[in-house]
């Protein structure tokens, strides 16, 4: 499969739907999707509505964090999907999935969370079985200091640090000054 087909299979009407229906969720929740919030919840229920209608079994990882004084411990999640494929060659491709308090977050970052919901849904929908299994992760709690995929790492066994092939970090996919960068996690 060449790069071309690759690209048109992912249709931007699609994405701008998913970006479309976050911002429905926060402006019917107090203008933001932050976590602990009913803009979260019903944003976590899209992605998963979502993903069971493209064919997968999303999980939710749950996690409580400190989110202030005004609300001393928050209860958050992740929501895991997976491929098929080889578990000892896992490459995680995530999008944290609320916003700041102050607003809707769709650029930061319902754009990556529709990104990531156009790759497992084009998977899919091409029959791609991977060779190596794709963990779709849609992270809470970021922008309040990176609880989510913290809770997710602390959570792999060594086994399962030393399986994880790659992660692809989808954030602010939207923006028009993008930065593509490659971490080897060395520091």
């Amino acid at each position: 499969m060449d790069a071309r087909t690759v690209l048109a299979a992912f249709k931007s009407r699609d994405m701008m739907g998913h970006i479309q229906a976050l911002q429905r969720v926060a402006d019917a929740n107090g203008g933001n999707r932050a976590s602990g919030t009913s803009g979260y919840e019903e944003s976590a229920r899209y992605v998963e509505d979502q993903l069971r209608a493209a064919g997968y079994a999303p999980v939710r990882q749950t996690f409580t964090f400190r989110g202030g004084r005004r609300n001393p411990r928050v209860e958050s999640f992740n929501i895991l999907a997976d491929t098929g494929g080889d578990a000892g060659h896992t490459v995680v491709v995530g999008a944290h999935l609320d916003s700041v308090k102050e607003g809707p977050g769709i650029n930061d970052n319902g754009s990556g969370v529709a990104a990531v919901l156009e790759t497992a849904r084009w998977m899919k929908e091409a029959g791609i079985t991977p060779a190596n299994r794709v963990r779709f992760a849609f992270w809470g709690g970021e922008e309040d200091g990176l609880y989510g995929s913290q809770h997710y790492v602390d959570e792999l066994s060594q086994a399962e640090i030393g399986q994880t092939a790659a992660n692809l970090n989808v954030d602010m996919a939207a923006s028009p000054n993008g930065v593509r960068s490659v971490h080897d996690g060395d520091g």
